[in-house]
């Protein structure tokens, strides 16, 4: 995801200094020490993820950094442990799309906020219109495969666009949307390095063969079609509201 719209839409929706902050699904941490630079050293951010070996990697990051503002909990969404409920905004990106009890986490989540506490939701969706005026053939190929992969692990691959409704079925009162398309090569992870470490997935699934794929020549190949073009991967969605 391209962090530069993640950033702007956190200060936009009002993180700040010497605030205490929940990152749901925090993965190892990247959004969490992201949001950590925003609140300073007189707030907190809580990182929240239901995996072990995730939580484990981004306690290494924040000791190996001497990042002093973050914590990091393992742990059911539906059943958080060791969180407080005197939380000034809860964060979260990408991962709502990746869960179908979506609506009941959000409610449930609500209670760990201070009255008129904050929801910031930042989430990606595969987009509905033209990725480019001009034929680019191998990119929409290997979209194609990225996106296979991810709708395999049951993602809604168009939660962005479902996020107002979301968390407004959530009881959620919602105050801004926005949304941005990335462009491919100027922000976010490159298209060759995101479907590298998706190929034995990709593989794995049957979406394509080592011979089709073409590992070694693919990063050329996506700079050669694109030389003289602009390419949009996806949309970043960002909403936020409060309690």
């Amino acid at each position: 995801m391209n962090n530069d719209f993640s950033q702007k839409l956190l200060f936009d929706a009002g993180i700040a200094s010497g605030m205490k902050v929940l990152d749901i699904g925090c993965c190892r941490g990247e959004f969490t020490f992201m949001v950590s630079k925003i609140v300073g050293d007189t707030g907190l951010v809580v990182g929240y993820d239901r995996s072990q070996e995730y939580i484990d990697q981004a306690k290494l990051e924040a000791t190996e950094k001497c990042v002093k503002n973050v914590r990091f909990v393992v742990g059911e969404l539906l059943n958080l442990v060791d969180i407080e409920d005197d939380f000034d905004a809860i964060v979260c990106r990408r991962v709502l799309m990746y869960l179908p009890d979506r609506v009941a986490i959000l409610r449930h989540l609500k209670h760990y906020l201070k009255p008129g506490g904050l929801f910031v939701l930042n989430e990606s969706g595969a987009s509905m219109v033209s990725h480019t005026a001009d034929p680019m053939p191998l990119h929409d190929q290997v979209y194609d495969w990225v996106w296979k992969v991810i709708e395999s692990r049951n993602a809604d691959v168009y939660m962005g666009y479902r996020l107002e409704s979301v968390m407004k079925q959530a009881g959620i009162i919602v105050d801004h949307v926005c949304a941005q398309p990335d462009i491919l090569g100027y922000g976010g992870q490159p298209l060759h390095q995101i479907a590298r470490a998706m190929f034995p997935k990709m593989e794995e699934i049957g979406i394509v063969t080592a011979e089709e794929f073409d590992i070694e020549t693919l990063e050329e190949r996506l700079k050669e079609e694109r030389k003289d073009f602009t390419y949009i991967s996806q949309m970043q969605f960002g909403v936020w509201g409060h309690i």
